[in-house]
């Protein structure tokens, strides 16, 4: 598989991204960046400003709030995507627990994104709806 299709896929398999049409994946994989960050990185600290989500392509990291450890994430998982909305400060610390291959995205790309691609906003603003129930449902 090549590179592009590998990152297609990953996109694909995060729940934010897992209605996106293939245009608008492809559109989504132009704008992101491939990194590898070491064990022990801290990939977003709790109240600092959010400029970028990190979509996981191998690895674990660490998610604490208010230094207790609430969960674990890993390959197609996201971190940081309310930060691609709303800019707020961030909500948990998100430290890498292995070495990780991540897919980062900036949020001013993503902003003129969501300008550009037709569709893409009903697509995030339906999942994000879809998660909001959820946590509804579960309290």
């Amino acid at each position: 598989m090549n590179r592009q299709d590998h990152k297609l896929e990953v996109l694909a398999s995060v729940p934010l991204f897992a209605r996106c049409t293939r245009a608008q994946l492809l559109d989504l994989a132009r704008i992101t960046d491939e990194v590898t960050v070491p064990e022990g990185r801290v990939l977003c600290r709790q109240g600092g400003t959010g400029a970028e989500c990190f979509v996981v392509v191998s690895g674990k990291a660490r998610v604490d709030v208010d230094g207790t450890e609430v969960q674990e994430v890993g390959p197609g998982e996201i971190v940081g995507e309310v930060s691609l909305i709303d800019y707020g400060p961030r909500t948990a610390t998100v430290t890498a627990t292995t070495g990780m291959d991540l897919l980062v995205v900036e949020v001013r790309a993503f902003q003129q994104l969501l300008d550009d691609v037709p569709g893409l906003s009903r697509v995030i603003m339906t999942d994000l709806a879809h998660r909001l129930r959820a946590l509804g449902a579960a309290h």
